[in-house]
């Protein structure tokens, strides 16, 4: 892992992104396990017909502060549309 890499600060780190390769994903998700913190999926949708390919499903209230809580707790599940996977 690179000197910038370790150096991030983030409150979690995305490791399922259905327009990366399975590696990329797999350094994303060793990037989060080093760094303690969590994962989340994302669409990286650029059109209407990629939403929800990948997504993040917090419990929380609906406000910056407690979804970013919920997911620091890991109060947080990913969903991932197989059709959409990148392999």
């Amino acid at each position: 892992m690179g000197e910038r890499m370790k150096n991030i600060l983030a409150d979690a780190i995305e490791v399922f992104n259905p327009h990366a390769t399975y590696e990329q994903n797999k350094m994303a998700e060793k990037l989060a396990r080093t760094k303690n913190l969590p994962g989340v999926a994302g669409s990286d949708a650029h059109d209407p017909d990629e939403m929800w390919a990948a997504h993040t499903e917090v419990k929380a209230e609906p406000s910056v502060d407690a979804v970013l809580n919920a997911i620091r707790k890991r109060v947080n599940k990913g969903e991932i549309s197989k059709a959409a996977l990148n392999v």
